[in-house]
This record gives structure tokens, C-alpha cells and sequence, in this order.
């Protein structure tokens, strides 16, 4: 088993974008914002940034269909941590490069395979 093997479920919260050779703008990566229920009064939310294979050559109007606000799974590899205190609260912040991401439409399941 890989330790660093992991498997997140959450909602989309931001996208993150850069340029490829000739300048276009694509798709990244995006912020995966994860619930678990610690207290009883309200939930405790982790931040995940999650980023895309660039080696697998992944069909960039495949990743057009993630939005803001989307319920997925991402299967993928933790590379590191990192601590964000954005608001003043202290929030585990981890980089996973995915492999796998599965989009959930209320209609079916969608799925968005990096390998």
C-alpha cells in the first residue's frame, strides 16, 4: 500500500489557472473544500489544492466541465502540506496531484481519468 495514496470527496471552491506555450489560459488545478463534523455546533472545513497530471496529456475540454460549487472525488498522490492562516484560523492544507476525478451531476456520474 502507498501512504501517499489518497482519496478526497468535497466541493470545488476555487480554480486555479496558468499559460501553456502559446499562451492560452488552462486549467491548473482548484481548491477542494472537504466537511468533517468535530463539534456539534458547526462543521470544521479543510482546504486540499489539488493539481492536475500535465505528463498525461489530459484533454483540456474535459476539464472545462469543472465549475465552482461541484461535488467530486479525487483520487491522487500527496506531494506536500502546507499551512494556511488566510482569515486568521489556522487551516491543513494539503497539495495532491490527481489521477483520477470523478464529477457528480445530478443526473450521473462523470468521470475524469489522468493516467
Amino acid at each position: 500500500m502507498d501512504v501517499n495514496k489518497v482519496y478526497l470527496s468535497g466541493i470545488v471552491d476555487r480554480l486555479l489557472s496558468g499559460a501553456n506555450q502559446t499562451n492560452d489560459r488552462v486549467l491548473t488545478g482548484f481548491y477542494l473544500k472537504t466537511t468533517r463534523n468535530d463539534t456539534v455546533l458547526s462543521p470544521v472545513y479543510d482546504y486540499h489544492q489539488i493539481f492536475l497530471n500535465r505528463e498525461n496529456n489530459v484533454e483540456q475540454s474535459l476539464l472545462t466541465r469543472l465549475t465552482v460549487g461541484q461535488k467530486v472525488n479525487v483520487k491522487g498522490s500527496i506531494k506536500n502540506f502546507i499551512y494556511m492562516d488566510p482569515l486568521g484560523h489556522r487551516v491543513t492544507t494539503s497539495k495532491v496531484v490527481a489521477s483520477h476525478i470523478s464529477i457528480f451531476d445530478e443526473n450521473k456520474e462523470e468521470d475524469l481519468c489522468f493516467r
